[in-house]
């Protein structure tokens, strides 16, 4: 946030931000008023008596930007109007400075507030504009009070990642839930599901699995956390309500759902061909990002586990047959097998190999550690493969009813055992591991 002492500040949606106001050191009066006359007076000192003309007006008009403002209601009230410091002497003139915490809605817009009154009428006009917050590693989301609906949905997916499928055809595997899973990073399988491991990716059930738990239940259809999620109007899908797509201004954060097309340059029908859970994200984009996703392993055994995915922003993607990147486009993440990454060439190095704050790296080195190709047919992963978009979980459609307001122990202690897997996984990765099977 920018210093109180702005008078135009930028806020991160969920975020509370602050007003301030320099009045007369007496008793005043700030009265906060609604466009239906409501009002909401706030008397400093308390329990003082100010004079009339020591009152200062609030109104507020919002919108989705500066240019497209309505008058509105007050945002709730966190702490009201007291006094902050020692009062100074401006223009031979006694000042205090008042100020006072809102939180407004969890949404994008701006906002104008127009002061008035004290001696002289004096004016003011103090703007705050909301903007999106991005989350690139679990650490982020625990520390953030307002995410409670993110750690929400990394405890279910700590309940549900890495797991294995029960279908027949893995009737004589040894798999085993509290087992050890045997994928370095993973540890012990805590989950088990239904799935033909011979048929489609199992990405589409493991997704709204885990987006369907207890921990992350929400108000949206279990398939709209599957290929659903997208908006897809050439077919009539409508997709998820915080459905957003990918540019170089709008990545996902830890916690949102994703999907990857397949044939991407299909000037028809490209295709979904990959859904999943962004756990861990580089903050240029270019680096090592960490999926919770389905589909992984060769047929039968389609795990649900930790994906490690090197990726490139649009801009950095070498433009070479097929591939036709264009500078506005978001991330292209590869696959995780020696299909994808070679072996034989140096590991990329990231921004902070030592807790993994930001895993950003070289596109050049990461370009020279991957192995690009692209399966025209749409029914093969291409690889690296480009993100359509994803679910913003923060869009205010959307609610979960297991995140509250107050911190859930039981959520914060799932998303810590998660979080210490991914960086297992980073940890892993940058020591040479790749995954040794099929993966989308």
């Amino acid at each position: 946030m920018a210093k109180d002492e702005s008078n135009d500040i930028e806020v991160q949606a969920g975020r509370h931000f602050r007003l301030h106001w320099f009045v007369p050191d007496v008793p005043v009066t700030i009265s906060l008023v609604n466009p239906d006359g409501s009002k909401s007076d706030f008397v400093h000192p308390k329990g003082s008596s100010p004079k009339a003309e020591n009152k200062v007006v609030v109104t507020l008009k919002s919108g989705p930007d500066a240019t497209n403002i309505q008058p509105a209601a007050f945002p709730k009230v966190v702490d009201e109007p007291s006094q902050r410091g020692g009062a100074n002497k401006v223009d031979g003139v006694w000042e205090k400075e008042l100020w006072a915490r809102f939180l407004p809605e969890r949404k994008l817009m701006f906002l104008e507030f127009r002061s008035k009154g004290g001696p002289g009428q004096k004016e003011t006009v103090q703007t705050v504009t909301i903007v999106k917050r991005r989350y690139n590693t679990i650490y982020e989301v625990l520390a953030d009070p307002a995410a409670r609906r993110r750690q929400a949905i990394l405890a279910a997916a700590a309940k549900y990642l890495p797991a294995f499928n029960t279908h027949s055809v893995n009737a004589t595997k040894s798999y085993k839930v509290g087992k050890e899973s045997g994928i370095p990073g993973h540890g012990t399988w805590v989950h088990s599901y239904d799935a033909d491991g011979n048929g489609p990716s199992t990405c589409t059930l493991v997704n709204p699995g885990i987006m369907t738990l207890p921990d992350a239940k929400n108000n949206e259809i279990k398939e709209n956390w599957g290929f659903g999620a997208g908006k897809n109007p050439k077919i009539g899908q409508k997709g998820n309500i915080g459905w957003i797509e990918c540019d170089k201004d709008n990545l996902p954060s830890v916690g949102d759902t994703y999907i990857l097309y397949n044939n991407m340059y299909n000037p028809f029908s490209p295709s979904y061909g990959h859904v999943g859970l962004v756990l861990h994200v580089p903050v240029t984009g270019n680096g090592l990002w960490i999926t919770g996703d389905g589909g992984q392993g060769s047929r039968p055994d389609q795990f649900g586990m930790f994906a490690a995915r090197w990726g490139l922003m649009g801009k950095d993607l070498p433009n070479q047959d097929p591939y036709k990147p264009a500078a506005n486009e978001g991330p292209y993440l590869a696959g995780q097998t020696p299909l994808d990454v070679d072996k034989d060439k140096p590991i990329p190095n990231v921004n902070d190999s030592l807790y993994y704050t930001d895993t950003s790296a070289s596109p050049n080195e990461i370009i020279n550690r991957l192995k690009f190709h692209y399966e025209g047919g749409g029914f093969k992963p291409s690889s690296p493969r480009k993100m359509f978009g994803f679910v913003d979980v923060d869009h205010p459609g959307l609610t979960f009813s297991a995140a509250t307001d107050a911190e859930n122990p039981d959520h914060m202690a799932k998303a810590r055992e998660l979080e210490q897997k991914v960086n297992d996984v980073i940890k892993e990765t940058l020591g040479g591991w790749i995954f040794n099977g099929h993966g989308t």
